[in-house]
C-alpha cells in the first residue's frame, strides 16, 4: 500500500532531497536560461546563418539529445540498485560543455562564422547527449523520492523560485543583447558563463541526495539488446492507453514547429527591438511558474489528464493570438505588450516545462508499473524523440511560405492532439484506489 503524506508529515530525508531537487532544477534551469533554445540561440546563429531550416535543426539539439540517449540509459540502469551516481556523473556534461563555449566564445574572432558555429553545435550537442542518460534516472529518483500527493506542489514550488531567478536573468540577457552590451561574440561568452556557473550549482545540490531503497529490486542481469528490444514491441501492441498517450504527447510536439521563430517572428517581421528579447524570457519564464502553481495545484488533486488538456488548449490559443498579432502592426506599445502575454502563455504552453513536466512526465510516472518505469520513460522519451526534429521542419515551411502558414499548421497538430486526448485515462485514480482503506 502507497502511503499519502500532507507537506507536514513528510520524512526528514524526503524534506531534504525536496530541497535539493528544487535547488537543482532551478540552478539547471537558470543555466538553460542564459542560452534558451527558444530566445537567445536563435538571435546568436542569426549572427552565423541566414538559413531558417538551419537555425531550426540547431535549436532542436538539446531535446534531440536528451531524447534519444534514453532508452540505453533505460536498459543501462534496469537492474542497477542506485541512481544517484548516474545522476551526478552525467551532470557534469552541461556545465564542462559550456565552460568550453565560453572559452571559445571569448578566444575565437568574430569573423570566424564557421568555426564559431562549429564549436557551438559541439558543445550543445554533447551537453544535450550527456544531459539525456540523466533523463531516466532522474524521473525515476524523483518517482520514488517525492510521493505523489505533494509532487505537483513541489513542482509548482519549482517553477516559482526558477521564474524569481530568472527575473535576473531576463535583464543580463537583455543587457548582453542591447547596442551597449560587449560586441559579438563577447556578449555571448559572457552568457556562456553565466550558463556554465549555474549548471556546476546544479551538480553540486545532486551530491547530498538520499537515494531511497528500491521497493522492488530486480535480481535480473542487464538484458541484451536482443532481449529488450521484444519487451518495447510487447509494450506498444499491448498497452492500448501508452499508445494512445504517446500519440498525444508527439502530436502536441509538433509545437515544436513554431516555438524557435516566435521571437523572430515578433523582431523580424513585425519589427520589434531585439532588446525585448530579455523581457520575452522573463515574460515566459513568469507563465510557467503561474502555471506551475496552478497546475501543479490541479494536478495533486486531479491528476494529469486534465492538466495535459488545459495545456493543450493554451497552445492553440498562443497560435491564434500570433496569427492576429499582425493587425497591431502599427499599434507600438500595445504591440509589444501584446507579445508579452503571448510569451507569457508560452511559459504554460505544450512544449514547456509546467505543461511537459506536471502533466505528460506525471501522467507516465503514475501510468507506469514501477518495476517497468525505467522502461516507459526510457521508451516514450525516445519515441517522442524525432519530434524534436519539428523546428527543422517548421524553418523549411518558413523559407518556402510564411509565418501565417507555419502556425496555422502547427495549430492543426494542436488540435489533434486535444481531440485525442479525450480518450487518455486518468492513472491517479489507480493511486488513489491503492492508497484507499481496506
Amino acid at each position: 500500500m502507497r502511503k499519502v503524506y500532507s507537506m507536514q508529515a513528510l520524512p526528514s530525508h524526503v524534506r531534504r532531497n525536496m530541497i535539493m531537487l528544487v535547488g537543482n532544477y532551478v540552478a539547471f534551469g537558470v543555466g538553460l536560461a542564459f542560452f534558451s533554445s527558444n530566445t537567445v540561440m536563435p538571435v546568436f546563429l542569426r549572427y552565423l546563418t541566414s538559413s531558417n531550416p538551419l537555425i531550426g535543426l540547431i535549436t532542436a539539439l538539446q531535446s534531440v539529445g536528451w531524447l534519444t540517449t534514453q532508452l540505453v540509459a533505460a536498459r543501462w540502469i534496469h537492474n542497477k540498485p542506485r541512481r544517484k551516481p548516474y545522476l551526478i556523473y552525467f551532470s557534469l556534461g552541461a556545465p564542462a560543455a559550456y565552460t568550453v563555449l565560453a572559452l571559445a566564445l571569448f578566444g575565437i574572432p568574430a569573423d570566424r562564422n564557421a568555426l564559431l558555429l562549429g564549436v557551438f553545435v559541439l558543445c550543445v550537442l554533447v551537453a544535450a547527449l550527456v544531459d539525456g542518460l540523466i533523463g531516466v534516472p532522474w524521473l525515476d529518483f524523483f518517482g520514488r523520492a517525492v510521493p505523489a500527493s505533494v509532487r505537483g506542489r513541489l513542482m509548482g514550488v519549482e517553477e516559482l523560485l526558477f521564474a524569481i531567478c530568472s527575473i535576473g536573468v531576463g535583464a543580463i540577457v537583455a543587457y548582453y543583447l542591447s547596442p551597449s552590451a560587449p560586441a559579438f561574440p563577447l556578449n555571448f561568452a559572457w552568457l556562456a558563463v553565466f550558463a556554465a556557473v549555474a549548471y556546476w550549482v546544479a551538480l553540486v545540490f545532486f551530491l547530498p541526495l538520499y537515494e531511497p531503497a528500491d521497493p522492488n529490486p530486480s535480481s535480473e542481469a542487464q538484458p541484451s539488446w536482443s532481449e529488450y528490444l521484444p519487451l518495447l514491441r510487447h509494450i506498444l501492441g499491448t498497452d492500448r492507453h501508452f499508445v494512445v498517450w504517446m500519440a498525444v504527447r508527439v502530436l502536441g510536439g509538433f509545437f515544436g514547429l513554431a516555438l524557435p521563430f516566435f521571437v523572430l517572428y515578433a523582431t523580424r517581421e513585425l519589427g520589434l527591438p531585439a532588446s525585448l528579447t530579455g523581457a520575452f524570457l522573463s515574460a515566459q519564464v513568469i507563465g510557467s511558474a503561474v502555471g506551475s502553481l496552478v497546475l501543479g495545484y490541479v494536478y495533486d488533486r486531479r491528476g494529469s489528464r486534465l492538466i495535459i488538456r488545459v495545456v493543450l488548449v493554451i497552445s492553440a490559443g498562443v497560435l491564434a493570438a500570433a496569427l492576429l498579432a499582425p493587425l497591431l502592426r502599427h499599434a507600438g506599445p500595445l504591440l509589444q505588450a501584446f507579445f508579452v502575454l503571448i510569451f507569457f502563455f508560452l511559459g504554460i504552453s505544450a512544449s514547456s516545462t509546467a505543461g511537459f513536466f506536471i502533466g505528460h512526465m506525471n501522467f507516465i510516472i503514475d501510468y507506469a508499473p514501477p518495476a517497468q518505469r525505467p522502461l516507459y520513460i526510457g521508451l516514450s522519451n525516445t519515441l517522442a524523440g524525432p519530434v524534436s526534429f519539428a523546428s527543422i521542419l517548421g524553418g523549411l515551411i518558413l523559407q518556402v511560405s510564411s509565418y501565417s502558414v507555419l502556425f496555422i499548421v502547427t495549430l492543426a497538430f494542436i488540435l489533434a492532439a486535444l481531440l485525442l486526448s479525450a480518450r487518455l485515462p486518468e492513472p491517479k485514480r489507480a493511486l488513489k484506489r491503492e492508497t484507499a482503506p481496506a
